[in-house]
């Protein structure tokens, strides 16, 4: 890393605002990843459901 004493504090401040915006972009695709994924499993969820009902009529 870079030696960060030798940065002004405008220089700071640009880093913390490209750090913050870095943060929020990871965030937003982590949570959009989550809510694929959650999407998903409840589909699956559903066709489970489905099939052992369809399983139970037939007993």
């Amino acid at each position: 890393g870079e030696d960060l004493d030798s940065l002004s504090l405008k220089e700071l401040q640009s880093l913390e605002h490209q750090l913050d915006a870095a943060i929020k972009s990871i965030r937003s695709r982590k949570n959009q990843a989550m809510f694929e994924s959650i999407s998903a499993l409840q589909k699956k969820d559903k066709a489970l459901q489905d099939h052992n009902n369809s399983l139970l009529k037939k007993v």
